[in-house]
């Protein structure tokens, strides 16, 4: 069926006026700003019940000075290592556990985001310190730190605007990529 455009024109307006009858009290109400999602920070009291110790950082080389610095626990209910990651500013804002068998990954609920954050950036500015490597995971990040090497781990393989802008806005001058045998 062919129809002219006046006569669609016609159809259309005929379908669809009623709903601009009423024009005196539309209301458009458009949120461009997507609101600011209030994240909890984690206190001592957070991390109490994970703060026993395993072997397995031991044996992969991450020093027990170290591993308190970075107020690393582990959950026995879970067999999992908890890494505490923290704002520049060396508050807890999330924490994340590592299984010590499977190697699966899992965060705390109402955490902020990693990807906002870079895992060691704190003792980079608690230290002024400008030459640093980073890493991916915040296992070799610690490791790093157990030889006296500066380090930062982004916790995935790839850096977000976020991190970049942390990094950036930090004491950091030489930046120095240290990746890993992963595929």
């Amino acid at each position: 069926m062919r129809c002219s455009y006046s006569e669609v024109e016609d159809y259309l307006l005929s379908k669809y006026t009623s709903i601009y009858s009423n024009v005196d009290n539309f209301q458009l109400n458009v949120v461009l700003e997507q609101p600011v999602k209030e994240y909890r920070k984690f206190t001592q009291a957070d991390i109490q019940p994970f703060m026993y110790r395993s072997t397995y950082l031991g044996n992969r080389g991450i020093s027990e000075q170290v591993q308190r610095a970075f107020k690393v626990g582990f959950d026995e209910r879970n067999q999992s290592i908890m890494m505490c990651w923290f704002d520049k500013d060396g508050e807890i804002i999330n924490l994340k556990f590592r299984n010590i068998h499977d190697k699966k990954f899992y965060y705390t609920k109402g955490g902020q985001p990693i990807k906002n954050h870079v895992f060691g950036l704190n003792f980079v500015h608690k230290m002024n310190t400008n030459r640093v490597y980073i890493v991916e995971s915040e296992i070799d990040c610690m490791y790093l730190w157990s030889h006296k090497i500066p380090a930062i781990a982004l916790g995935t393989a790839s850096i977000s605007p976020k991190q970049l802008k942390l990094i950036l806005n930090s004491p950091i001058t030489e930046l120095v990529i240290a990746v890993d045998n992963d595929d």
